[in-house]
């Protein structure tokens, strides 16, 4: 994927044209969205890690899949183990929404798109499971649907909204910093506007003053306030913090949690509840994918297994006991931190 190709598709200088600085906000909101789309996108991949896996397998592919479409299928082809994204046919499902058959794709490239039989979990103790809504399952079963979590619900859609919310106060942060600098919006007729360019390319420029003749446009301008003041990005910066927290412990891993969006220290049983949801988080994933891998365990005779990726959490819990460590000198309420 060319990431950079945007790059050169917007001329990166702030023209004086409306035109040109317009496109040039379109293309910064868009940019934004993506690295922080990309970024979130790579928080979540590094929170779970594969042991076990066999050499056929990318672990990239698999964890991508589950985050992308909540399911990822392992299948067997030419003698060797695969895990490629895959997602029910609509051919049948059991009377527990099983599916009987998944439509499986390699990525990108085509080399790969065909129908796996899955096996049903329990149907060889009980045929009855193998009843699907369009009939009877037959045919060999040559694959295993592995579900990212209870709902089977694809965590994207999370990253999407979170990456949306960021980027979106990043930017409200840039535009409230643009202001701060510019504190005022000028007001004349458009004639003038060759004077009011002259005085804002000015203020860009850092410029303390500019020069008039006493004869031009900004001389009979109207100024309005924007009443955007240095406490705007102390909230906006405390705000892009939460939503950066919470992403987190929708992810399960080292949120924040010794301070809230006010700076302030929170007291042993919020953290604690905090971290208990961050726990149960990705306990609830891991608990779902290792049922899936648990089946191919058993169909396939490998012995893989989901854990949580703790290097994600080691600076917060490093961080918390040096805290417990240092005491209470000023007074504050320390959390204690949880035993890891």
């Amino acid at each position: 994927m060319y990431w950079y190709n945007p790059l050169f598709n917007i001329p990166l200088y702030h023209g004086s044209g409306k035109r040109t600085s317009r496109k040039l906000n379109k293309w910064k909101n868009s940019y934004l969205f993506q690295i922080t789309f990309a970024r979130l996108l790579n928080i979540a991949m590094e929170t779970i890690t594969i042991d076990g896996i066999p050499e056929t397998i990318s672990e990239r592919v698999f964890l991508q899949s589950l985050i992308w479409y909540g399911s990822a299928v392992a299948f067997k082809k030419n003698g060797g183990l695969f895990i490629l994204p895959g997602i029910p046919t609509g051919n049948g499902f059991n009377v527990y929404g099983d599916p009987g058959e998944a439509w499986v794709y390699s990525i990108a490239n085509g080399q790969f798109n065909e129908p796996v039989k899955l096996y049903i979990p329990g149907s060889d103790e009980n045929a009855f499971l193998k009843r699907l809504i369009d009939g009877e399952q037959t045919g060999k079963q040559n694959g295993v649907i592995i579900w990212d979590n209870a709902m089977r619900y694809p965590f994207i859609n999370t990253i999407l909204y979170f990456a949306d919310s960021i980027s979106d106060s990043m930017r409200t942060l840039d535009v409230s910093r643009f202001w701060l600098k510019r504190p005022v919006i000028f007001g004349a007729e458009e004639s003038t506007q060759l004077s009011i360019d002259k005085a804002i390319k000015d203020m860009e420029d850092n410029n303390t003053y500019t020069i008039t003749n006493g004869l031009t446009g900004v001389d009979k301008t109207q100024l309005f306030n924007t009443n955007v003041n240095g406490q705007s990005l102390s909230d906006v910066t405390a705000l892009i913090e939460w939503y950066e927290n919470k992403f987190r412990e929708f992810c399960g891993i080292d949120s924040n949690t010794q301070m809230d969006k006010k700076g302030e220290n929170l007291i042993t049983a919020e953290v604690t509840a905090n971290q208990m949801y961050e726990s149960l988080s990705l306990d609830s994933r891991l608990h779902y994918i290792n049922q899936g891998l648990d089946l191919c365990n058993k169909f396939f005779g490998t012995d893989m297994r989901a854990i949580a990726n703790r290097q994600n959490q080691m600076y917060n819990v490093d961080k918390n006991q040096k805290d417990s460590k240092e005491g209470d000198d000023n007074g504050i309420r320390r959390a204690e931190p949880d035993n890891v």
